[in-house]
């Protein structure tokens, strides 16, 4: 399984959202986040990447797309 960059995002909270929308399309997504551990009393900082299956690289960049 080859796993393709949908997109990186600004903070974890935006990856993590747009995470759950693809996943309610039934697409799964893998979330890298450039900060471990980056959720506290401050919330989530830094940014985060999404990943998605190859075959599923057209239908996610439409989801994302819609709501940009």
């Amino acid at each position: 399984m080859k796993l393709i960059l949908l997109k990186t995002f600004s903070t974890v909270f935006e990856a993590e959202s747009i995470k759950n929308l693809l996943e309610a399309e039934g697409i799964k997504s893998v979330m890298h986040t450039s900060l471990p551990g980056s959720t506290g009393e401050f919330g989530n900082i830094g940014g985060g990447e999404l990943y998605v299956k190859e075959e599923d690289i057209d239908h996610a960049k439409e989801i994302v797309e819609t709501i940009e």
